[in-house]
Parts: structure tokens; sequence; C-alpha cells
């Protein structure tokens, strides 16, 4: 029992980090004369990680990536998969997140219309999604495979847009919430929990914060983000994430404190 605890932390930590952990991106895209859409300025776009605990930097692996679909319609895809001996203990866990959006705003913002995803764990598969009519005002949910089918429906406050991370990943960095400024917090809504809507808090340290937090890699590091989310989510005391960005606001490595038994959880890109 206390060994399919542990693994379940571990998988919350790996896999729900690596969504957040890349909520920022490339100020270098949008600094231009001319800006593009914000479909445009993303499309083909990857991105790779590696995650890890302990002694174990390569526990796991992920990417994300953008696509178009056209007439405005996009999809970003999240893949991420447990490595070596974490591998093994896991039994090769295989995460599939498929995020369908379409611009809105004039090109100025993405909107979510269904949130697809599929785990792998040893050969047993589970599928769910989430649509969001926002005509009807209504959010749909269901999931199914191994285990009992679940699902039920929710309602979608009048005027506010619910955003999944993958979205609100690709919208923050196109500053869709705003500019991005030291000392500057934010507040994202997402699709409902229990029938509530969920939020993702973020807030950018100033330049004295980051040097004095991040010591001798302060000045390799141009901005240092605080993300805190449902704690129930990433299986951490306090539901605590750290994120580094470079220049061009890209995420090169991210810290989810405090996971229940195996302490802090790193993740780190190896390949833009």
């Amino acid at each position: 029992m206390r060994t399919d605890l542990y693994r379940r932390s571990l998988l919350k930590a790996i896999f729900s980090s690596l969504s957040l952990l890349v909520l920022e991106g490339p100020l270098s895209l949008i600094r231009g004369e001319v800006r593009r859409g914000i479909g445009e300025t993303f499309s083909g776009e990857r991105l790779h990680y590696r995650i890890g605990f302990w002694w174990f930097k390569d526990a796991a692996k992920g990417s994300i990536a953008f696509e178009g679909e056209g007439r405005g319609r996009y999809v970003a895809t999240v893949r991420a998969e447990t490595l070596g001996i974490i591998g093994w203990l896991t039994r090769y866990r295989k995460d599939i997140y498929h995020a369908y959006m379409e611009e809105i705003d004039g090109g100025r913002r993405l909107r979510t219309y269904l949130f697809e995803k599929e785990v792998n764990i040893g050969g047993r598969i589970r599928k769910g999604y989430i649509r969001a009519d926002y005509n009807s005002g209504v959010v749909e949910w269901k999931s199914w495979g191994s285990g009992p089918e679940r699902g039920g429906k929710d309602p979608i406050p009048e005027g506010r847009i619910l955003d999944d991370p993958i979205g609100a990943f690709y919208n923050f960095r196109y500053g869709a919430y705003g500019p991005v400024e030291e000392g500057r917090s934010y507040r994202i809504d997402t699709f409902p929990k229990d029938g509530r809507i969920q939020t993702i808090q973020i807030r950018i340290a100033t330049e004295e914060e980051k040097m004095r937090r991040l010591r001798s890699m302060g000045h390799k590091v141009a901005y240092l983000v605080d993300l805190r989310v449902d704690k129930d989510i990433i299986g951490s005391k306090a539901g605590k994430i750290e994120v580094m960005l470079d220049r061009d606001l890209v995420p090169v490595m991210g810290v989810v404190r405090d996971v229940f038994f195996f302490g802090d959880v790193k993740g780190r890109l190896v390949r833009r």
C-alpha cells in the first residue's frame, strides 16, 4: 500500500509539472515591429524536457508541440514517459495530452474547446476529455478505460474564458494576460473541479528576489516565476512550483517543491 502511495505521488509530480512547467515562453517572438497572430507565432514549435529527483536526473522525458489545423484552429500536444529504473517502478507510464484551440479576439488569444488525455500504465489505458461549449455555456467531461467510467457537466460562468494549462502556456507567452513584468501577478481560470472553477496563480519575482533565491545562477536566468496550483494535482504539500526563464521567456528549469516522499522534483530543458 505504501509503495503504491509513493508511486502515485511521484507520477502526479512528473506528469502535472510537465504542463505547468511551461507556462511561459519566447518574448522575442512578440517583440517584432509587425506582430503575428498567436497561432502563426507558435506553429511548428517543439520543446523537450527531462525530469528527475534525488540522484535520478532522467526519471522521465517529455515534449510539447504546437501545430496548425487550418481556419484559425490549432492543436498542442504534450507527451511524457518514465525512463530507466523509474520507468520500471511505474510500469513505463506514458501520458499524452491534446489541447484543441481556436483563435479569438482577432488572433490575440487562444481558447480551448476540447482537451483530451490518454494514460497508459503497463498496457492499462485510461482516456478522457473535457469539451467546452461557449454557445451553450457548458463544460462536459468524461473518462473511461481502466477503472469505472465517470462523467459530468458544469456551467461556464458568463463572460469568463477557461484555459487548460497547455492553452495557458501559449496565451501567457503571447501576452494575452498582460505584459511580463518583474513583481507582477496573474490569475488564470481553468476548468472546474467538483463544480468549482480552479485557478493557477502566477507571480514574477523582482530582480532582488531572483538574485537572492538563485544565488550563483541568478545572473543566468532572466525571470524567476512562482506558480501556485491545487496541491492535490501535483501531490505536494503546498502546490508550489518555481520556473526559471531565459531572456526569451523559454522555461529552462522548473522545480515542484515538497512532493510527498520525493522532495523537490526538477525539470530541465534539453532541446528546443
